[in-house]
Protein backbone atom coordinates (compact mmCIF):
# COMPACT_ATOMS: atom_id res chain seq x y z
CA UNK A 1 0.00 0.00 0.00
CA UNK A 2 2.83 2.36 0.91
CA UNK A 3 4.53 1.72 -2.48
CA UNK A 4 1.26 2.39 -4.31
CA UNK A 5 0.82 5.72 -2.55
CA UNK A 6 4.43 6.70 -3.25
CA UNK A 7 4.10 5.69 -6.90
CA UNK A 8 0.85 7.64 -7.22
CA UNK A 9 2.44 10.73 -5.68
CA UNK A 10 5.51 10.37 -7.92
CA UNK A 11 3.42 9.95 -11.08
CA UNK A 12 0.86 12.66 -10.27
CA UNK A 13 2.92 15.53 -11.78
CA UNK A 14 3.52 13.50 -14.96
CA UNK A 15 -0.17 12.68 -15.30
CA UNK A 16 -1.11 16.29 -14.66
CA UNK A 17 1.39 17.51 -17.25
CA UNK A 18 0.11 14.98 -19.79
CA UNK A 19 -3.47 16.01 -19.18
CA UNK A 20 -2.53 19.68 -19.41
CA UNK A 21 -0.64 19.05 -22.66
CA UNK A 22 -3.63 17.21 -24.12
CA UNK A 23 -5.97 20.01 -23.06
CA UNK A 24 -3.68 22.61 -24.70
CA UNK A 25 -3.48 20.53 -27.88
CA UNK A 26 -7.26 20.20 -28.07
CA UNK A 27 -7.80 23.89 -27.41
CA UNK A 28 -5.19 24.78 -30.07
CA UNK A 29 -6.93 22.50 -32.56
CA UNK A 30 -10.32 24.05 -31.73
CA UNK A 31 -8.88 27.56 -32.01
CA UNK A 32 -7.27 26.67 -35.36
CA UNK A 33 -10.68 25.76 -36.74
CA UNK A 34 -11.89 29.31 -36.07
CA UNK A 35 -9.12 30.93 -38.14
CA UNK A 36 -9.54 31.89 -41.80
CA UNK A 37 -7.76 29.57 -44.28
CA UNK A 38 -5.01 32.06 -45.16
CA UNK A 39 -4.01 32.45 -41.51
CA UNK A 40 -4.20 28.67 -40.98
CA UNK A 41 -1.80 28.23 -43.91
CA UNK A 42 0.61 30.71 -42.32
CA UNK A 43 0.33 28.88 -38.99
CA UNK A 44 1.01 25.47 -40.57
CA UNK A 45 3.95 26.87 -42.52
CA UNK A 46 5.37 28.25 -39.28
CA UNK A 47 4.90 24.84 -37.61
CA UNK A 48 6.79 23.19 -40.48
CA UNK A 49 9.67 25.68 -40.25
CA UNK A 50 9.82 25.35 -36.47
CA UNK A 51 9.97 21.54 -36.75
CA UNK A 52 12.78 21.69 -39.31
CA UNK A 53 14.80 24.12 -37.19
CA UNK A 54 14.44 22.05 -33.98
CA UNK A 55 17.99 20.73 -33.74
CA UNK A 56 17.23 18.87 -30.50
CA UNK A 57 15.39 16.22 -32.57
CA UNK A 58 16.64 13.78 -35.19
CA UNK A 59 15.97 14.53 -38.87
CA UNK A 60 13.40 11.76 -39.31
CA UNK A 61 11.22 13.18 -36.53
CA UNK A 62 11.64 16.78 -37.72
CA UNK A 63 10.81 15.92 -41.31
CA UNK A 64 7.73 13.91 -40.33
CA UNK A 65 6.37 16.75 -38.16
CA UNK A 66 7.07 19.26 -40.93
CA UNK A 67 5.43 17.01 -43.55
CA UNK A 68 2.37 16.68 -41.34
CA UNK A 69 2.04 20.47 -41.15
CA UNK A 70 2.64 20.88 -44.89
CA UNK A 71 0.00 18.26 -45.72
CA UNK A 72 -2.47 20.34 -43.71
CA UNK A 73 -1.68 23.25 -46.01
CA UNK A 74 -2.30 21.02 -48.99
CA UNK A 75 -5.79 20.35 -47.61
CA UNK A 76 -6.71 24.03 -47.58
CA UNK A 77 -8.68 25.48 -50.47
CA UNK A 78 -6.41 28.47 -51.07
CA UNK A 79 -3.19 28.93 -53.02
CA UNK A 80 -0.28 28.30 -50.64
CA UNK A 81 2.66 30.73 -50.42
CA UNK A 82 5.73 30.05 -52.55
CA UNK A 83 7.74 28.90 -49.55
CA UNK A 84 5.32 25.95 -49.21
CA UNK A 85 6.47 24.58 -52.57
CA UNK A 86 10.11 24.95 -51.60
CA UNK A 87 9.84 23.37 -48.15
CA UNK A 88 7.54 20.52 -49.15
CA UNK A 89 9.48 19.71 -52.31
CA UNK A 90 12.85 19.82 -50.60
CA UNK A 91 11.79 17.54 -47.77
CA UNK A 92 10.30 14.99 -50.16
CA UNK A 93 13.45 14.96 -52.29
CA UNK A 94 16.15 14.94 -49.61
CA UNK A 95 14.40 12.66 -47.11
CA UNK A 96 15.79 9.15 -47.51
CA UNK A 97 12.48 7.60 -46.45
CA UNK A 98 10.43 9.09 -49.31
CA UNK A 99 8.79 6.75 -51.81
CA UNK A 100 9.55 7.14 -55.51
CA UNK A 101 6.14 8.80 -55.97
CA UNK A 102 6.95 11.27 -53.18
CA UNK A 103 10.32 12.08 -54.78
CA UNK A 104 8.55 12.75 -58.10
CA UNK A 105 6.01 14.93 -56.27
CA UNK A 106 8.86 16.78 -54.55
CA UNK A 107 10.52 17.35 -57.90
CA UNK A 108 7.26 18.77 -59.27
CA UNK A 109 6.83 21.09 -56.26
CA UNK A 110 10.39 22.37 -56.64
CA UNK A 111 9.81 23.04 -60.33
CA UNK A 112 6.72 25.03 -59.41
CA UNK A 113 8.77 27.00 -56.88
CA UNK A 114 11.60 27.95 -59.24
CA UNK A 115 9.19 28.85 -62.05
CA UNK A 116 6.86 30.92 -59.88
CA UNK A 117 9.44 32.50 -57.59
CA UNK A 118 12.01 33.32 -60.24
CA UNK A 119 15.76 33.73 -60.06
CA UNK A 120 15.70 36.42 -57.40
CA UNK A 121 13.88 34.18 -54.89
CA UNK A 122 15.51 33.53 -51.53
CA UNK A 123 15.72 29.74 -51.97
CA UNK A 124 16.21 29.64 -55.75
CA UNK A 125 19.74 28.15 -55.74
CA UNK A 126 18.92 25.67 -52.99
CA UNK A 127 15.76 24.59 -54.83
CA UNK A 128 17.80 24.01 -58.00
CA UNK A 129 20.28 21.87 -56.04
CA UNK A 130 17.46 19.72 -54.62
CA UNK A 131 15.86 19.59 -58.07
CA UNK A 132 19.14 18.29 -59.48
CA UNK A 133 19.25 15.55 -56.81
CA UNK A 134 15.71 14.30 -57.46
CA UNK A 135 16.33 12.01 -60.47
CA UNK A 136 19.17 10.27 -58.62
CA UNK A 137 16.94 9.67 -55.58
CA UNK A 138 14.22 7.76 -57.46
CA UNK A 139 16.13 4.45 -57.94
CA UNK A 140 17.03 4.34 -54.24
CA UNK A 141 13.41 4.98 -53.31
CA UNK A 142 12.31 2.15 -55.62
CA UNK A 143 14.86 -0.16 -53.99
CA UNK A 144 13.40 0.63 -50.55
CA UNK A 145 9.88 0.02 -51.88
CA UNK A 146 11.01 -3.28 -53.41
CA UNK A 147 12.54 -4.39 -50.12
CA UNK A 148 9.36 -3.42 -48.29
CA UNK A 149 7.22 -5.34 -50.81
CA UNK A 150 9.41 -8.42 -50.38
CA UNK A 151 9.15 -8.19 -46.59
CA UNK A 152 5.36 -7.86 -46.86
CA UNK A 153 5.19 -10.75 -49.33
CA UNK A 154 3.36 -8.55 -51.88
CA UNK A 155 3.83 -10.21 -55.30
CA UNK A 156 1.90 -7.55 -57.24
CA UNK A 157 3.95 -4.72 -55.77
CA UNK A 158 7.17 -6.60 -56.56
CA UNK A 159 6.12 -7.02 -60.20
CA UNK A 160 5.10 -3.35 -60.49
CA UNK A 161 8.33 -2.09 -58.93
CA UNK A 162 10.52 -4.22 -61.17
CA UNK A 163 8.50 -3.04 -64.19
CA UNK A 164 9.00 0.57 -62.99
CA UNK A 165 12.76 0.11 -62.88
CA UNK A 166 13.67 -1.17 -59.43
CA UNK A 167 16.75 -3.26 -60.11
CA UNK A 168 17.05 -6.28 -57.82
CA UNK A 169 20.71 -6.70 -58.89
CA UNK A 170 21.91 -3.16 -58.23
CA UNK A 171 23.76 -1.66 -55.35
CA UNK A 172 25.70 -2.77 -52.35
CA UNK A 173 25.74 -5.90 -50.19
CA UNK A 174 22.27 -5.30 -48.80
CA UNK A 175 20.65 -4.89 -52.19
CA UNK A 176 22.57 -7.93 -53.50
CA UNK A 177 21.18 -9.87 -50.54
CA UNK A 178 17.77 -8.53 -51.47
CA UNK A 179 18.36 -9.70 -55.03
CA UNK A 180 19.17 -13.23 -53.86
CA UNK A 181 16.14 -13.24 -51.58
CA UNK A 182 13.96 -11.86 -54.37
CA UNK A 183 15.11 -14.56 -56.80
CA UNK A 184 14.26 -17.23 -54.24
CA UNK A 185 10.88 -15.57 -53.69
CA UNK A 186 10.13 -15.40 -57.43
CA UNK A 187 11.08 -19.06 -57.92
CA UNK A 188 9.13 -20.21 -54.87
CA UNK A 189 5.93 -18.41 -55.84
CA UNK A 190 6.27 -18.69 -59.64
CA UNK A 191 5.99 -14.96 -60.24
Amino acid sequence: MKRFVLATIALAPIAAASFLGLACLLSTHAAAQDLPPDILVDQYLLEAKRALNDTTRVWKYRSQVALSALRKIEGQEIEPPLEFYYLYGTILVVDNTSTSDEVVKGESLLKQYVIRAGRSAEHYASALESLSEAPAKIPGARQRELWSAVKENDAEAIKALIAAGADPNAGNYWTRSLSEYLCQYIMAYNI
